[in-house]
């Protein structure tokens, strides 16, 4: 998201970069190591992967942090009951809850120190409104004025990613074509899993890109 502010015009890539970093280093220092943990729950729908969670955590810090697809969750929070949830969602049916090697329970209420601080420095850089709409992860729609702007990215920081509903919102509003831009293809896969029958394509190395880059002026 934060990507899609600089090509957008809405922040520089000076300042993207070192929010990114601040980002990065506050939420690393959030929580001890140790005390937090993320596990990918497949095979259970969203509905049941919070059931678990709420079981796991009764009083504790466990929920839901990515809606990657449908039937493909991540959870996040305290490292015991991550690991209680994982198992209790083994219980109930997935096909498979396994640990993620992340260094901190990003997306969870862990992280709402770090979102007031972010939003501090926000304050410090230029901000515009963007030239093209920028669908907001946490609200799965777009976000338009710099201080909407400012509040997604603020609640993205402890709240889940809507991955899934962002891109069917995106395909319902006509969008029928999405490149992932840089290395790997995770990104590619989830969209395909999404929605079927659009044009997915990663972009990973220079050739790809000029390809994309004829097709998308051929839209414009």
């Amino acid at each position: 998201e934060y990507t899609a502010l600089v090509a957008s015009g809405a922040i520089s890539l000076e300042d993207g970069v070192r929010l990114v970093h601040l980002r990065g280093r506050l939420m690393q220092e959030a929580v001890p190591e140790g005390e937090g943990a993320m596990a990918a729950i497949l095979g259970l729908d969203s509905d049941a992967v919070a059931a678990v969670c709420a079981e796991a955590a009764p009083g504790g810090e466990c929920q839901p942090a990515n809606f990657n697809s449908p039937g493909q969750v991540v959870i996040s929070g305290e490292t015991s009951f991550v690991q209680a949830a994982a198992e209790k969602a083994r219980d109930a049916g997935a096909r498979r809850a396994v640990m993620l090697n992340v260094s901190a329970p990003f997306h969870s209420r862990q992280m709402r120190p770090v979102a007031d601080q972010l939003m501090e420095a926000f304050s410090a850089i230029e901000w515009k409104e963007p030239s093209v709409q920028i669908v907001s992860n946490a609200l799965a729609r777009p976000v338009a004025t710099v201080e909407d702007i400012q509040r997604s990215l603020f609640d993205q920081t402890f709240m889940p990613v809507l991955w899934s509903d962002s891109v069917k919102f995106m395909a319902d509003e006509g969008v029928k074509a999405f490149y992932e831009i840089g290395p790997g293809n995770v990104l590619t896969g989830l969209v395909r899993k999404c929605v079927k029958g659009l044009t997915v394509q990663p972009c990973r190395v220079v050739s790809e890109f000029e390809d994309i880059a004829m097709k998308l002026r051929e839209l414009i």
